[in-house]
């Protein structure tokens, strides 16, 4: 009997770390779902994409006319 017990004492406390954990990576998953959606960070990667795709543009041109 007292291995039983210790059996469901031991189950008890690891489903009770495990929704600790689970609640912990639900916070984590919440915060950087938020994060990558927030109007800051879409604004900031438009911005980088914009000037990104600009200077490649303008990169690409000053190669295509060295090569006229």
């Amino acid at each position: 009997m007292q291995i039983l017990d210790k059996l469901s004492n031991l189950k008890n406390e690891l489903n009770q770390k495990l929704k600790i954990e689970l609640n912990s990576r639900i916070k984590q998953y919440e915060y950087y779902r938020d994060k990558l959606l927030s109007e800051e960070y879409l604004n900031k990667i438009t911005y980088n994409l914009v000037l990104d795709t600009h200077t490649h543009t303008h990169t690409h041109s000053k190669i295509i006319m060295n090569l006229a």
